[in-house]
This record gives structure tokens, sequence and C-alpha cells, in this order.
């Protein structure tokens, strides 16, 4: 899909099949599927669905499968579109999945984000002026840094006193 994905990124009316074709050729001798049964990787075939204006080749770009004798007598074009409609459900709801963990994982980051921020380092910050200005010496203000640089690293979760995760 790394091969093929600036191709589908454009407008689907401006996308060749042929190139899609020889894509998917690349991709196929790049992958481990090459060690699988030439018979079967030339049944692969590139197949665009009906498209109308304003679509990217992601929505109208498929995989199908040339079924030969005598899987044709199973697998016939109607099977096949009913095979094809369940696969797409089942991509929906796996891609419908990926967005919603996306959207959990971008609002940790944004809370994350925020107690660093705010909570963190505002508050050391205003913590260590505090002290600096009360400092007397130059070791009390190299205390005072030590002090706001452990602070940090505490607060961040990055301290010693933080539990590894791995």
């Amino acid at each position: 899909m790394d091969i093929v994905g600036p191709e589908l990124s454009v407008p689907a009316n401006t996308i060749s099949s042929f190139k899609l074709a020889g894509l998917l050729e690349t991709a196929i001798r790049a992958s481990n599927a090459q060690y699988d049964d030439p018979d079967i990787l030339d049944r692969l075939r590139v197949k665009m669905m009906p498209h109308e204006s304003g679509d990217r080749g992601w929505d109208v770009f498929s995989l199908a499968y040339d079924a030969r004798v005598p899987l044709d007598t199973v697998f016939t074009e109607s099977v096949m579109a009913r095979l094809q409609g369940a696969v797409k459900m089942q991509l929906v709801s796996a891609l419908r999945r990926c967005q919603v963990l996306w959207v959990e994982i971008n609002h940790f980051i944004s809370n994350l984000q925020y107690y660093i921020m705010f909570e963190v380092l505002e508050i050391s910050w205003s913590n260590f002026l505090s002290e600096m200005e009360v400092a007397k010496d130059l070791d009390d203000l190299l205390a005072a840094h030590e002090k706001y640089m452990n602070s940090i690293v505490e607060k961040s979760l990055l301290g010693e006193l933080s539990q590894s995760l791995y």
C-alpha cells in the first residue's frame, strides 16, 4: 500500500488502471507474496469501481480475484459481488475502529501536553523564580535550579519514582 498510496491520493478520473496493475506487480515482488503460487498471483486484478467527480483513488480502488474453472462454478460474479460487499463492510468497521483509536490517542496527547505545559512547567518555573529571588548566593541559586530540574523530571513522569512501562 505504501507503493500505491501516492497514486491513489489523486482524483480518481486521472488514475490509470494499467499503472496500478504495474504497481501491484511491484508490490508483490517486494513482499513475501512473491513466493506464493504464481497461478494465484496471476489471478489478482486491479479493479476500479465506478466513480463520481470528487472521488479519490482510494474511493474506487479494489483488488479482484479472477476465479477460474472449477472455482467459477461456485464463485459466480454475483457471489463475488456479495463477498466484496461483505469484505467492504468489515473493512469499514476496521477503519472506523482505527479512527476511534486515533481520536483517543490524539485526546491523550493533548491532555498530556496540557499537563506538562501548565501543571509541570508553569508551576515549576513559578516556584523556581520565587526561590531565585530569595537566593543569597550562588549555592542557593544552584540548589534552586537543581530542585527546579528535579521537579520537572518527576512531574513529567520521567524520574526514578515513575514505573517503567517496558
